[in-house]
């Protein structure tokens, strides 16, 4: 059997709600939502965990929304908690600007030595609030629980949610129900400046300990991706995620985000400060409750209209625990321009607009027939691990594209463990494609070393319309440097969509 039959069919109903929400969006213009919540465990004995969740909800009309979330211990002792996964909900108005909502959360994930059992985390509140001018606020009553583990608490909940319109443009056929929209975004939109890019980050962590009293190595290495959006002529937001691949620390994770400031000070060479603040931990890093801050200064170089280079030194600290590090920074960096809604243009956008594919593909993944043991403990030596795997896909030709994927385990004595990959994929024809991936892992008490893993996957897909297709994959995962090493399966859904860019 897949995996137990009670959670197959729990995580089965969920992915079709959440199909169905991203199906249902058919208007060129949606209404989207950053969203967090925070909600304090009790965990067994006695004991309170703060958890901060961020959402990035998409709106399907005026009540249905769903999206992806990622939650982290901010508060406590378990520091390095973190899961990812998929929401739904119903949000219903009353009165003047007040409404209820009706949500939920599946996903997978765990760490900080928490008693999360396999991973499989559920979410569920019940929310009212207010709607402000741009945002909302509400206070609610929520429901988390951790099935096959020893965390179920019902606690008071509040959130904020801040709202913001984007394009969406259903399926990838330029001949849709829309195409009269096609000669209004010229009139109807503002471009945005981006950046996306693959950072690797250096701690010096010289006067830190670890969770365990011994010290660190000399440092600490983090791989992971950063994204920042323009807010105005100097400001930019900020927002990081990575994983450990080096230091003997596999389970470290951390997601900040913040503001930085940004100045030309030569041709092609600007100059970049910054503040930060997040979740971390894990990996016997001692980061107490999770958060961490980080303040920043650097330089970039821009070596084309789309290419540059950064590096920045940097101040690292948890609030709460013992971590603290000297930083070093280095960035890759891809920019490009993406289009805004906006009404009452003085500038209307006058370049050429192009067209970009993108991809989500929500499954589940499972790691078995194993070469070696894969674990640390050799109780569960050789058992089948099963994973929630979110993949999402930018095409660059039409048959060249990147793709990343975040994974949470859910069962198989693997709580905590997470994954996260990023490489080129290619699509050969309409029904058969090809990844290399790489990337970092680490926690749950699975045999990967310092974190680097190297994963090639073979899909195969059918499709159903010019939006949707199911797929079936299969492929290898090791660990470069410990026992790592097993057969991949993998089953989902695709959901497929462009959106405008110059």
């Amino acid at each position: 059997m897949f995996f137990p039959i009670k959670r197959n069919l729990i995580l089965f109903l969920f992915l079709v709600l959440y199909c169905i929400g991203i199906q249902a969006q058919q208007l060129p213009i949606i209404k989207n939502h950053l969203a967090f919540t925070y909600d304090e465990l009790q965990l067994p004995d006695n004991e309170a965990m703060g958890l901060l969740g961020g959402n990035y909800l998409f709106g399907v009309n005026n009540n249905f929304y769903s999206g992806l979330g990622v939650y982290g211990a901010v508060k406590g002792r378990r520091g390095g908690f973190f899961t990812g996964g998929l929401g739904v909900g119903w949000r219903y108005p009353f009165f003047k600007n007040f409404f209820v909502d009706l949500n939920g959360f599946i996903g997978g994930g765990g760490g900080g030595s928490a008693p999360q059992g396999g991973g499989l985390m559920l979410r569920s509140a019940f929310d009212v609030g207010i709607n402000l001018k741009q945002s909302s606020v509400g206070i609610g009553y929520s429901y988390v629980e951790f099935p096959n583990g020893d965390i179920s608490s019902q606690q008071i909940s509040v959130h904020y949610r801040y709202a913001f319109e984007s394009f969406h443009f259903s399926g990838w056929s330029n001949s849709s129900d829309n195409v009269d929209w096609f000669k209004k975004l010229n009139k109807r939109s503002l471009a945005n400046s981006s950046q996306f890019s693959l950072q690797l980050t250096r701690y010096f962590p010289k006067d830190s300990v670890r969770v365990d009293g011994k010290k660190f190595d000399d440092h600490l290495d983090i791989l992971g991706i950063r994204w920042r959006s323009k807010l105005n002529n100097k400001l930019w937001l900020e927002f990081e995620t990575g994983g450990a691949m080096l230091g003997n620390i596999d389970g470290f994770a951390q997601v900040l985000s913040g503001l930085s400031y940004e100045r030309h000070i030569g041709k092609n060479v600007y100059g970049i400060l910054g503040a930060l603040i997040g979740a971390a931990g894990g990996g016997n890093v001692n980061t107490g409750g999770g958060v961490v801050y980080r303040s920043f200064a650097g330089l970039a170089y821009r070596l084309s209209a789309q290419w540059s280079i950064a590096s920045q030194i940097a101040w690292t600290a948890a609030i709460e625990g013992e971590f603290k590090a000297k930083t070093a920074l280095l960035n890759v960096i891809y920019h490009y321009k993406s289009l805004i809604p906006a009404n009452n243009l003085e500038k209307p956008t006058t370049s050429k607009i192009q067209w970009r594919r993108y991809r989500i593909r929500p499954g589940v993944q499972r790691y078995s027939h194993y070469h070696g043991s894969g674990r640390k403990n050799d109780s569960a030596s050789n058992l089948d691990v099963n994973l929630v795997n979110l993949k999402l896909d930018s095409f660059i030709n039409s048959n060249i594209y990147l793709t990343g994927h975040a994974l949470g385990a859910f069962s198989g004595k693997a709580g905590g463990y997470a994954v996260g990959l990023v490489g080129p994929g290619i699509q050969m024809n309409r029904y058969l494609s090809a990844e290399l991936l790489g990337g970092v892992a680490g926690g749950g008490g699975i045999a990967v070393g310092s974190g680097q893993i190297v994963q090639p996957m073979f899909n195969i897909s059918w499709p159903l319309n010019d939006q949707w297709e199911i797929e079936a994959s299969a492929g290898y995962i090791f660990a470069a440097n410990d026992s790592l090493s097993a057969v991949i399966t993998n089953v989902g859904a695709i959901y497929r969509f462009r959106s405008p860019f110059i």
